[in-house]
């Protein structure tokens, strides 16, 4: 890989990565980090390395001198075959679509707020912190940015960290994205001003605490529970990855589908199938690891 993208070769330390940094296995993953915890990196699979064998369906790339399918958008019945052809220990049954990434495994990283890459988009981005007020080493990237020249990458993966950035630029961007309608997942784009470039935005506030749970087994495991019309009361922690939103029996639908962030909103209704429920210091939270469909109906006002 090319100096700009600057893939760690050796590897860094995945324990100092970023949230949403990329990892490269030696089985042919390609990761992005939710967290390190217990000496190994936890992440979803974006794309894996073509071996030859059939191909499911999917969208396809070519880069770090091989074919690539992107596996973010797969139902998990086909995500996990193709980790599992690859790298067969990384996926574990209670973590759904979250890899278990053994380091002695990774091969190459490139970190979200790495400074040749960031200084490759800088006009754009700051004028994103200006644009927000806030600060711009609170800013990073993700995705195609990553192993694509800017010229060719599409829309920019833009990743927020910290609570207060964090909602000042949601605030500000939620000003320049239509209304959004709630049959389905969706991605926050939107424009700074003097930019053509569509901007799609992660935003972390840091490592979820529930995700260190459920990596060591700090859980109370309740089996699995439908959602059944229940309402989302409170709906402010669902801007970030992981969206959290609490709902009308006091349990809290924490996701790590990425399109769930910012989805829904105070008063919705919700329905869905069954999902695990894990209670952990005395919260119940229905956990979304496997992609799984939520039926949302706008609360009238809206």
């Amino acid at each position: 890989m090319d100096q700009i993208r600057n893939w760690g070769h050796p590897a860094l330390d995945h324990e100092l990565l970023p949230p949403c940094s990329m990892v490269l296995t030696s089985g042919g993953l390609l990761v992005a980090k939710i967290a390190s915890v217990a000496g190994h990196l936890y992440g979803l699979v974006a794309y894996v390395a073509d071996d030859g064998r059939p191909r499911y369906w999917g969208t396809w790339s070519r880069f770090l001198d091989s074919d690539w399918q992107r596996t973010l958008g797969l139902p998990y019945g086909m995500y996990a075959p193709l980790i599992a052809a690859r790298q067969p220990d990384a996926l574990v049954p209670e973590l759904g679509r979250i890899a278990r990434i053994d380091p002695a495994t990774i091969v190459g990283t490139v970190s979200a707020q790495d400074p040749v890459l960031l200084a490759e988009h800088a006009k754009v981005l700051d004028t994103l912190a200006n644009w927000c007020g806030v600060h711009r080493d609170q800013i990073g990237l993700q995705g195609s940015a990553m192993y694509k020249p800017a010229a060719s990458a599409g829309d920019l993966d833009v990743v927020i960290y910290g609570r207060a950035d964090c909602r000042r630029v949601h605030a500000r961007a939620a000003g320049a994205v239509p209304p959004r309608p709630a049959d389905h997942p969706h991605h926050l784009h939107f424009h700074v001003p003097g930019h053509r470039v569509t901007l799609d935005p992660r935003y972390i506030s840091g490592e979820h605490t529930i995700t260190r749970a459920l990596v060591t087994g700090d859980f109370t495991d309740e089996g699995n529970e439908p959602i059944d019309r229940l309402w989302v009361t409170e709906a402010g922690d669902g801007i970030f990855f992981p969206s959290r939103y609490t709902l009308s029996d006091g349990s809290v639908l924490l996701s790590y589908r990425a399109g769930h962030s910012a989805w829904l909103r105070l008063g919705d209704e919700v329905t869905g199938p069954a999902l695990p429920v894990y209670q952990h210091q005395g919260v119940r939270y229905r956990v979304v690891l496997r992609c799984e469909q939520l039926h949302p109906r706008r609360a009238e006002h809206e």
